[in-house]
This record gives structure tokens, C-alpha cells and sequence, in this order.
């Protein structure tokens, strides 16, 4: 277990940048300053030997007293939100954005034309413990940079992670994993109104990343499971699962219960911690409800979640 020493002058000072820069000045420096930082990490790598790559990860993530945390999810369903909240503990390190975003060893989405709709190439991200481990040391090598210096837990997520959970774990250790679910008529619902999909395919999307990762989650050797609802029904609650499941040497801070995050919601606004499904499920005909309930209505058991027998039944 990590010993918790984390740099506070610098993960204070990406916490004020975050909140005080507005966001059209922070779109500028990435837009400038990314191709550079990429050029220098690109050469770098390819001058460093296997061996001295391997110190220095080892040295700027400080490995030895740190633990991988990953967030499980999919897309719309509150890994964001709760991203964002474990950000503010103080031995929680985060990155500024996902972390396929800022590597190229894993695949993305977009490299297939998918955004939020990456299950359907499901074969391109679903990996495991038999796959290829190289591309493990190149990830955290991008990711380093990103990350304050500390100790403590280092944060990461994407949501293809939800279909490779056991490749991570099986090549970035130690590692712990917190698998975020949330009502799949909700999550298929937002997702058809923030990108042009489908019901019916935003459906499939979450049944095809929720049966692996069913199948994966015996396998993990600390996995925690939370649900969206709870998370925003009863946080503190949660947040103190967490606490205990990480081991954390210090509570969460619960101000942040008063806090607004900036999150994709349904008002597209910084809000406070809420439960936005029955919105999102209100805006649901019965017959998309039904669409949902075939597609995705056997996964949806396998996690909890009740399928809505149609007015026909």
C-alpha cells in the first residue's frame, strides 16, 4: 500500500488552474502547448533504453509507494462525476483529461470512428491478461507528465477500461478498481442525445460492455461496485465505502457535498451532486423503453437493474 506523501504545492496548483482559468483560455494553451509536449515525450522515448525508461516511470510516478486506481463505466454513467470527486482528495492523484486521450498505446474510439459507440469494435478494446503487456509501459510513460509528483493512488479513466479491466490489472501493479454502473434506460437515453446514435444502438452499447465486464469482475482482485443513483442518492455514504476500500488515511473533505461539478448533464451546467434519471428516463416513449428493455434487458439483470416490462406484457 501506498504511504501517502503527495506533493501538496503542486496538486494545489492544478486544482487552481482548474478552477480559475476559464475554459476558452485553458483550450488555447492545450491547443499550443500538446504538439510540443508530445514531440519532447516522443524523442525522449525513443533515446531512452528499455532500461532507463523502466526508471524513469518508476521515478516520476514514484511506483514504489503508489497504487492504480481505475474507474469502470461507461460512457454517461457518473465515472466523470466521480472522477471529479476523488480528484479532491489529497492522496488521489488525476489526470487533467482521460488517459486515452493522452497516449497513444491504447486504442481509441475515435481511431475507429466510434466516439461514444466503441463496444461495436468491441474486438479492438476488449482485452485481458493473455494480450500484448507492451503497450502498458508506453501508457504510463505518456501518462507520467500528467500526473503531480506524490504517492498515494494514481487516477485514471477511460471508458474502453470497462472491457480490459484484467489487461490492466495484470500489467499495472498494484491496482485497484472502482466499476461505476447506472440505469441503463438513462444512460441509453443521454447518450443517443449527445451523439448521433440511435436508441437501439446506444442499448446494445451498454449490454456488450456490461456482459464483459459481468464476466471480468470475478476476476478482479479489488474491485468495488458502485451505482450511479447511490452515488448521487446518498454520496456520503459512498464516499465512505471508498474511504475504507482504499484505505485512505483521511476522510474525504464532505464540502464538496456543496460543491457544483462540471460534468455532461442534462442542463449542460455545472451542477451539484443529483440523480438526473428520472428526467432522462421521463423523456423516453414506452415503445423506447421497450427498445432498451430487448436490448439490453438480460444484461441489465446481471447488475441489479429491473427491466420495464412493456405495455403489451
Amino acid at each position: 500500500m501506498a504511504s501517502f506523501l503527495p506533493d501538496e504545492s503542486v496538486s494545489g496548483a492544478r486544482r487552481s488552474y482548474r478552477r480559475l482559468v476559464p475554459q476558452p483560455l485553458k483550450s488555447v494553451v492545450h491547443a499550443v502547448a500538446t504538439p510540443l509536449a508530445r514531440l519532447r515525450n516522443d524523442l525522449r522515448w525513443k533515446l531512452m533504453s528499455p532500461q532507463r525508461r523502466r526508471m524513469w516511470i518508476d521515478a516520476r510516478l514514484n511506483l514504489k509507494d503508489s497504487t492504480w486506481l481505475f474507474v469502470l463505466g461507461v460512457n454517461n454513467s457518473g465515472t466523470t462525476l466521480l472522477t471529479r470527486i476523488l480528484g479532491l482528495h489529497p492522496y488521489i492523484r488525476d489526470l487533467h483529461a482521460e488517459g486515452q486521450r493522452l497516449t497513444r498505446a491504447l486504442p481509441k474510439p475515435i481511431d475507429f470512428d466510434l466516439r461514444r459507440m466503441w463496444s461495436h469494435r468491441i474486438d479492438a478494446f476488449r482485452w485481458t491478461e493473455d494480450d500484448d503487456p507492451t503497450p502498458a509501459a508506453r501508457a504510463m510513460y505518456d501518462w507520467a507528465p500528467h500526473f503531480a509528483r506524490g504517492s498515494g493512488y494514481l487516477l485514471e479513466k477511460s471508458p474502453p477500461n470497462t472491457v480490459r479491466s484484467r489487461w490492466l490489472q495484470a500489467n499495472f501493479r498494484p491496482c485497484r478498481f472502482l466499476v461505476v454502473t447506472r440505469n441503463p434506460y438513462a444512460v441509453a437515453e443521454g447518450v443517443r442525445r449527445r451523439r448521433n446514435c440511435t436508441l437501439e444502438e446506444a442499448a446494445e452499447h451498454w449490454a456488450l460492455a456490461h456482459t464483459a465486464l459481468h464476466e471480468d469482475f470475478p476476476l478482479l482482485q479489488h474491485a468495488l461496485h458502485i451505482t450511479y443513483e447511490r452515488l448521487c442518492d446518498d454520496t456520503q455514504a459512498v464516499l465512505r465505502d471508498i474511504e475504507s476500500f482504499l484505505n485512505l488515511p483521511q476522510p474525504f473533505d464532505m464540502q464538496l457535498l456543496e460543491r457544483e461539478f462540471d460534468v455532461h448533464n442534462m442542463q449542460d451546467t455545472p451542477a451539484l451532486i443529483q440523480n438526473f434519471n428520472e428526467r432522462s428516463i421521463a423523456r423516453l416513449s414506452p415503445s423506447e423503453v421497450a427498445t432498451v428493455t430487448r436490448n439490453a434487458g438480460i444484461a441489465m439483470s446481471q447488475w441489479g437493474y429491473t427491466p420495464v416490462a412493456s405495455s403489451d406484457d
